[in-house]
């Protein structure tokens, strides 16, 4: 875990965050089977990592798939994804912006393992991003599902 950060875990799933960020209760609309499992913000609300879970009978990459899918039908522009380690098991990054007003850019790693989908999401303004960017990739790279 870096230095300053604190562990946030639940049910096979654990990351970290900077000490001084906060939980949040921001509602979220119900989409499908998805599970918001935890949400958290920057002190200067710039910056909002969330973890959400869903059950998913397929593989991985039937599962990334699905959601690149999903994410461009509701108007995303997926920027980049490569692969990334979530713990031990495989999983991909991807870099996608937001049609929200005013837009949003979220980097987002996803995995699966024994029938659940696990996503972790940062997301900040698009004009912000650049000044983020790097505190988003320390949070996805503690990310861990245990299999």
């Amino acid at each position: 875990m870096p230095q300053g950060f604190q562990a946030v875990e639940g049910d096979r799933w654990s990351y970290a965050i900077p000490q001084d960020w906060q939980a949040t209760q921001y509602p979220q609309p119900g989409i499908g089977n998805v599970t918001l499992v935890s949400q958290h913000e920057s002190p200067d609300g710039q910056v909002f990592v969330n973890m959400v879970t869903e059950p998913f009978p397929g593989d991985v990459l039937t599962y990334l798939d699905l959601n690149l899918d999903n994410m461009q039908n509701f108007g995303f522009t997926i920027h980049d994804q490569s692969e990334a380690m979530v713990g031990s098991l495989v999983g991909v990054e991807v870099e996608s912006s937001v049609p929200t007003q005013p837009p949003t850019r979220v980097l987002q790693r996803f995995t699966l393992t024994e029938g659940t989908g696990y996503v972790l999401t940062c997301r900040t303004m698009e004009s912000d991003f650049s000044s983020y960017r790097d505190r988003c990739s320390q949070i996805l790279s503690t990310f861990e599902v245990s299999n």
